[in-house]
């Protein structure tokens, strides 16, 4: 620290976070032999919920399979996501995405959704675990980044779109 500022990396943090709650959740998934992943709904929420009270900037992760239906959730009630952007988008792409800045429908406030895929032992995409990213959160952690020699962090979402910036008037 610096000055109150953090100095280091500050994409590898969220992205890491992401990973490692698919990481454990993929652990609460197993595989039979048959190629489906029986997901163990009481362990995946559980670890959801352990996710989002770990690391604040997280207001919602969910394990959604191929047809949008919500498997577990860290809270709130399980739904259908197939016409969300975030989720068509995933669909068609089968890689990890980052949405657009958005307000939630839930809470009102500005999110980003970032998404992966959950695979089987097999290698089969079964799925995807999806968080919801409070930018209110993110901005707070990007004005306390400090990268060195006159260099700052910032954000862009997959449009573009500055999303968080040290100097709000950007």
């Amino acid at each position: 620290e610096q000055g109150g500022r953090r100095r280091g990396c500050l994409h590898t943090g969220v992205g890491d976070h992401v990973e490692h709650a698919l990481v454990t959740l993929m652990a609460d998934a197993g595989d039979d032999g048959d190629g489906e992943v029986g997901y163990v709904l009481g362990q995946q929420q559980a670890e959801l919920r352990r996710m989002v009270a770990k690391y604040p900037y997280f207001q919602l992760m969910a394990v959604t399979d191929l047809a949008g239906n919500q498997i577990a959730r860290s809270s709130g009630v399980p739904g259908n996501r197939a016409n969300r952007p975030w989720f068509r988008k995933f669909m068609f792409a089968h890689k990890p995405i980052i949405s657009e800045a958005y307000y939630s429908s839930t809470t009102e406030t500005p999110v980003i959704t970032m998404v992966t895929g959950v695979y089987d032992n097999h290698q089969q995409l079964t799925g995807m675990i999806m968080a919801d990213i409070e930018l209110r959160r993110i901005q707070k952690m990007v004005e306390q980044y400090d990268m060195g020699d006159g260099q700052y962090a910032f954000l862009l979402d997959s449009g573009g779109n500055l999303i968080a910036h040290p100097d709000l008037s950007k």
